[in-house]
């Protein structure tokens, strides 16, 4: 009873830190959302199908062909007023944004946003934690972060995939500030019927169609869990004093510092190593139809090389670092506060 009380702490705990985390950092997450479509989809004619999408012009899917009279800059600008050029930067992203879409376009999708993070680190941070510990018994000393955190991330993604699918379609589509804005629920149900509309033929089409991009996913994320654990584990017990017999245990202020310090580096640097294969997931769950990962990757480099690659690195690395930064210390402040309150 008492281990299951301190792993529902566990995940109590990892839920909180991570809506904290992602209302923090939501800002880089649409930008490194935007400039990833504009890499992956073609420019101004896929961004300028995006505005037509929301304004209601047919669309059979979120990278179909429009009539050429529609496919233009200036066809985006009279149905949306969207800003359709690519982002130089995650500043000039999130300056653009907010002066054409408003402050509230910095945090659209952040409602999918919660519902994903929430589950999916509720169940990732414990998962791990517990994970790790038992091949700690087993003696698995150095194998332990890479093992723990692949296992951990790989039953998270597959349990949280499809409201991840419809989170990406929806953050990557511009809306125009001081336009009259669809609901929330009519975005997502716009979002819902493209992805419908590109189902597989078959009775379990729509059904497997909201897994689509999964493999990229976890192609992405496997690695990135690998690295960060890798990173974070020595780096933490870099920071802190070591555990010997009889010395004293570290102090809060020097837990959250370690926590804090370990999470932005770890996070940042395993984001900027695995963004080809973040693009390339993007590029899987926005295409007509979906390439898989290595046809992504063969079709990035061929378009735009490294750029294309690497598109969204400056967001994706800075959202990583503070996101894991704030989660990482909440987390273990969080559960220990849990902890010290059912002991006391």
């Amino acid at each position: 009873m008492a281990s299951d009380a301190a792993f529902v702490d566990k995940v109590t705990a990892a839920g909180s830190a991570s809506a904290l985390a992602s209302l923090v950092v939501a800002p880089l997450e649409v930008v490194k959302t935007r400039m990833q479509v504009h890499a992956v989809t073609g420019g101004q004619q896929a961004w300028t199908r995006a505005c037509m999408s929301l304004a209601g012009m047919p669309s059979t899917s979120y990278a179909s062909s429009y009539a050429s009279s529609y496919a233009s800059p200036s066809a985006a600008s009279r149905c949306c007023g969207a800003d359709h050029h690519p982002y130089r930067s995650a500043l000039d992203g999130i300056q653009r944004i907010a002066r054409h879409e408003g402050l509230t376009g910095l945090w659209r999708g952040t409602e999918m946003t919660l519902l994903i993070s929430v589950p999916m680190i509720g169940l990732y941070l414990p998962l791990y934690d517990t994970l790790h510990r038992r091949l700690l018994d087993l003696g698995a000393d150095g194998a332990a972060p890479l093992l723990a955190g692949a296992a951990a991330r790989t039953v998270a993604v597959m349990a949280i995939s499809p409201a991840e699918l419809l989170k990406t379609r929806l953050q990557g589509q511009p809306h125009k500030h001081g336009a009259a804005q669809p609901t929330y629920r009519a975005c997502l149900a716009r979002v819902w019927h493209q992805v419908q509309a590109e189902a597989p033929p078959g009775p379990l089409g729509g059904v497997r169609v909201l897994w689509r991009g999964v493999g990229a996913t976890l192609a992405k994320d496997v690695p990135y869990a690998v690295l960060f654990w890798s990173f974070l584990e020595p780096a933490r017990a870099a920071l802190l004093p070591p555990c010997d017999e009889g010395a004293a245990l570290p102090s809060t202020s020097a837990l959250l510092a370690a926590n804090a310090a370990g999470g932005a580096a770890a996070g940042g640097l395993a984001a900027a190593i695995t963004t080809p294969l973040d693009v390339a997931k993007t590029h899987a769950q926005t295409a007509a139809v979906n390439p898989g990962l290595t046809g992504s990757l063969r079709s990035l480099a061929k378009r735009g090389g490294l750029r294309a690659l690497f598109a969204g690195v400056g967001p994706r690395t800075a959202r990583s670092a503070g996101a894991y930064a704030i989660l990482m210390a909440s987390y273990d402040l969080i559960s220990r506060s849990l902890t010290h309150l059912h002991e006391g």
